[in-house]
Order: C-alpha cells, then structure tokens, then sequence
C-alpha cells in the first residue's frame, strides 16, 4: 500500500504542531582560497524542531547491540541538512551523526551528539 502525495503533504502539515521549539543548523562550505588552502564560511538555516532522548538497546553498524541513550531531533522532511552540519538547539550545539532519508518522510530524523 502506498500514500498519495495528498495524505503526505496532510501528515506533513499536522507535523508542524509537533516540532514546538526552533533549531538552528549551520552548514560549514569550503571554497579554494587561491592559493592552495581552503576558505571556511559558516550559513545558518533556522527551522522547527523537537528534541527527543531515546534510550535502550541500539544496533551498531557492526552488528553489535549497545545499550544506552541517543539524542534525536526531528526537523520538516524538506529541512536540508547533512551528517557534516551542525544543530544549535536551546544554546546546545549537537553534531550530526546521521541524518535519515527517503521518498515517503513525514518528517526527518536527526541523530545527532552533544559537542
């Protein structure tokens, strides 16, 4: 069974009662400097979010179950962000560990480490 692009954008839209508190992301690019080294620039994309603390056992990308606690922040399924930016959350600056992806997202799922 598949959902029609009207039921996604209706669960979309009840989603933004759900992300009560405001992110920010900051993405890093680098450009040439012209002389051999990089230039670092800092943009700042601000969205809604939810921040949210699961704990219990995970799976490693090695097959190893660990028990513990990850820290997920939910953003809009259009948010753009990657595993090489960052998220200010209530001053808190998070790493992004990774980032979930797919045609069918309600939502994005943020898997992210206090720096």
């Amino acid at each position: 069974m598949s959902l029609s692009n009207a039921e996604l954008e209706i669960m979309r839209a009840d989603l933004s009662d759900l992300l009560p508190d405001t992110c920010q992301i900051i993405t890093l690019t680098q450009t040439p400097d012209g002389s051999g080294g990089m230039t670092s620039t800092e943009g700042t994309i601000t969205a809604a979010c939810r921040k949210d603390t699961k704990t219990g056992n995970f799976v490693t990308l090695d097959g190893k179950v660990e028990t513990g606690r990850k820290e997920m922040i939910t953003l809009p399924y259009d948010t753009a962000i990657t595993d090489n930016d960052l998220i200010v959350h209530n001053s808190t600056r998070y790493n992004v560990v990774f980032v979930t992806d797919g045609s069918w997202l309600v939502s994005k799922r943020v898997e992210v480490k206090k720096q």
